[in-house]
């Protein structure tokens, strides 16, 4: 027989404290969770309470998904192992490549029992860094929440991309090839679709650009709606060390 330890998620927040707008919170915790009955991924409530009084964590074992950038998680994760919780890790990003966050990683190491991260890229900096062996665990899509259907016929083919004000910055590169291609005729008309949180940003002098305000209840549609999907990179820590779920989508 195999006994499930019951586990508790502890997701990454923007500065809103909002967890279903950020990809690695969605794919590592809140898809996964709907397989794992013995996961509990905490709502804010939750949190307020475990501030509160630490002992109102049941679970064993509790998972910190890429918490470690303010100083009250940190402490949360020494109060957890002083009373006998597992502590694991997880981080999906090359975080250490953003100023300024490389300490409060190091701390968060230190508390943790078991690290968990979806590349081999960040898994060797963790061991290095830590001296423990980071586990990879790979990014999964919840196929249930993308909808496939045939595209319309005699329309033009559509580019996607999705992303955030950080990594648009890697498709902005790649927009002068895309017009050359585009005006030269050497592939079908097509258009470019951005699906993302901010607002419009430019046109291309040739390509149709449409502009999609990400929104969570219909983003994954219009990502399925796309012939193609672009996904830019570039050879600096922070690309290198993204999840591979854009891939996968």
């Amino acid at each position: 027989h195999h006994y499930m330890l019951n586990v508790l998620m502890l997701p990454f927040r923007n500065q809103e404290g909002q967890n279903p707008f950020s990809a690695s919170s969605r794919i590592r915790g809140d898809w996964l969770a709907k397989y794992m009955p013995e996961l509990t991924v905490a709502t804010l409530e939750d949190e307020k309470e475990i501030k509160d009084d630490i002992k109102k964590v049941n679970e064993p074992v509790v998972i910190f998904q890429k918490r470690f950038l303010d100083i009250d998680d940190i402490e949360i994760g020494r109060q957890l192992k002083a009373i006998g919780k597992k502590i694991i890790f997880d981080l999906c990003d090359a975080e250490w490549a953003y100023p300024g966050r490389v300490e409060n990683l190091r701390s968060m190491m230190d508390i943790a029992d078991v690290m968990t991260t979806s590349t081999k890229y960040v898994a060797d900096w963790l061991s290095a860094e830590s001296g423990k062996k980071a586990i990879i665990i790979s990014d999964r899509i919840d196929l249930e929440q993308h909808e496939l259907t045939p595209p319309p016929e005699n329309r033009p083919l559509v580019l996607g991309w999705f992303g955030n004000k950080l990594t648009i910055e890697y498709m902005k590169d790649i927009i002068p090839a895309l017009q050359k291609v585009h005006s030269q005729k050497e592939i079908p008309d097509f258009k470019l679709r951005f699906i993302w949180e901010c607002t419009k940003l430019f046109d291309g002098e040739y390509i149709i650009v449409e502009h999609v305000k990400w929104k969570l209840d219909t983003a994954n549609k219009r990502i399925a709606e796309c012939d193609i999907i672009l996904n830019p990179h570039k050879d600096d820590a922070i690309k290198i060390g993204r999840a591979s779920c854009r891939e996968r989508v």
